[in-house]
């Protein structure tokens, strides 16, 4: 599924339903968490080569409806963004610093 996102949205959105869906029984939100970082490292593969603005999208709007002990650490959710930057190109500082503003805001809230 991860490798047909690019191309297919409705990949990404059955991953967001999956993924909120599942969360509320499973019990090791450990596990659960780091399934759903390797997800999202698979995701940023596969979006080489794109301007990524749907993965971007899809990781503003899933990862706050997380529940906090299955969200990422804020340093490993920018880690993957930097990671995604670095696949796509150097985009502008600018871009760099609200992309990361608006991930730890919503990672820690």
């Amino acid at each position: 599924m991860t490798e047909i996102a690019p191309s297919q949205h409705l990949a990404l959105e059955t991953l967001f339903h999956a993924w909120l869906n599942a969360m509320v029984g499973v019990e090791n939100k450990s596990s659960y968490r780091l399934a759903i970082n390797k997800t999202i490292g698979n995701l940023v593969s596969s979006f080489k080569g794109t301007d990524a603005v749907t993965l971007l999208a899809f990781l503003a709007n899933l990862l706050p409806r997380l529940e906090p002990k299955v969200r990422s650490r804020p340093c490993s959710i920018q880690y993957d963004f930097y990671r995604l930057i670095a696949v796509q190109g150097s985009p502008t500082s600018s871009y760099l610093d609200q992309a990361n503003r608006e991930v730890h805001i919503q990672s820690c809230c």
